[in-house]
């Protein structure tokens, strides 16, 4: 967090002080307690000299320590904030009662936040040092009390100093999951040989927002063909499909592109119709299976109705071939791959 800590021991001896200051009486120059600024903060903050002048510039009264000799300190820290943009700077030293204090102040821009701290500083610095008690001085005369310096224009009402108070990292809302319930229709070519229109209907979870969400799907596609001269079979094919959609692509405020992969496994069932002078084969269920790849784009009608429009491509896992017995004439056999694509419609919640 700190980009670099300057551990500032401000020998900061004043070069000249006002003549009156100079024919003070030597009570008053007896009670300049020394003190030493350290000062700590990121690296595009300002830097130890420019923060040591702002203090200097602001102190009404003080005798800066020189190199090893005993003094009150008062340690400056910046750091960047830790919930939100912008910097906080903390003040410790001990205070006129002898106890310990803080003070900690934000801002916007480290400088800023530097020319606040300076005037904080240099106000802990003033009030510390108080004229010794009437039991350790001789009876002097009680100085008039002194105006109260105006703060700098640098310095903003709104970075006013408190005491300091354990941060504490509040805790992200969890953001709950949403899922849809809808129904669809479409057509596939790589069920059977000729196109075959599919109803269907499924459930999706999801990210609330635009991510990963996850589809399960029913289907149903009946169709029939026909031989000419031949005959004809009746077909119906039912399977569940399992979509991972795990990126979702926003194209706009509603829109979005959501590529997928899917397993679809399912029975299809074959019936020849009997035909004058046609010896149909036995009724037979065939379990069915295909991997697909689709392309999906997803429309947020309103916060509750959602709709989309699938394209698809589907290569058959397992392949069969149909055929009349008598007389030995093929059907048709499951295609290597398809095309296909769907409509739907959904209801989303929350």
């Amino acid at each position: 967090m700190i980009g670099r800590r300057i551990p500032c021991v401000a020998a900061l001896v004043f070069a000249a002080w006002p003549a009156s200051a100079q024919e003070a009486a030597p009570q008053q120059e007896a009670q300049a307690e020394p003190v030493r600024v350290s000062y700590a903060a990121p690296a595009d903050c300002p830097s130890e000299g420019a923060f040591i002048e702002r203090v200097r510039s602001r102190v009404q009264r003080a005798r800066y320590a020189e190199p090893g000799e005993l003094a009150r300190a008062f340690e400056v820290t910046v750091r960047n904030a830790p919930s939100d943009t912008g910097f906080v700077g903390y003040l410790e030293f001990v205070g006129a009662d002898g106890r310990h204090a803080e003070r900690n102040v934000k801002g916007a821009t480290c400088d800023e936040l530097a020319s606040s701290l300076a005037l904080i500083t240099a106000l802990a610095i003033d009030d510390r040092i108080e004229p010794a008690e009437p039991a350790e001085m001789p009876p002097i005369p009680a100085p008039p009390p002194l105006a109260p310096s105006a703060p700098p224009k640098e310095a903003k009402p709104s970075l006013v100093a408190s005491p300091r108070e354990p941060e504490r990292a509040e805790p992200a809302a969890r953001e709950r999951l949403r899922w849809d319930l809808g129904l669809s229709a479409g057509t596939a070519t790589w069920i059977t040989s000729n196109a075959a229109v599919t109803l269907g209907a499924y459930v999706e979870l999801g990210a609330p927002k635009a991510g990963w969400s996850a589809r399960l799907s029913v289907f149903d596609s009946r169709q029939t063909h026909t031989v000419t001269d031949v005959g004809s079979a009746d077909f119906a094919t039912d399977w569940a499909r399992l979509e991972a959609c795990p990126i979702a692509v926003p194209m706009s405020s509603r829109l979005s592109l959501i590529p997928c992969a899917a397993v679809d496994l399912g029975v299809l069932h074959a019936s020849a119709v009997k035909s004058p002078g046609l010896e149909p084969r036995a009724s037979s269920n065939r379990l069915w299976a295909a991997g697909i790849a689709l392309l999906r784009l997803g429309w947020q009608a309103t916060p509750r109705w959602v709709a989309g429009l699938d394209a698809e491509l589907g290569v058959p896992l397992t392949r069969s071939t149909f055929q009349f017995q008598s007389p030995n004439v093929d059907l048709f056999e499951t295609p290597q791959i398809g095309a296909g694509g769907k409509i739907w419609l959904g209801l989303r919640f929350p």
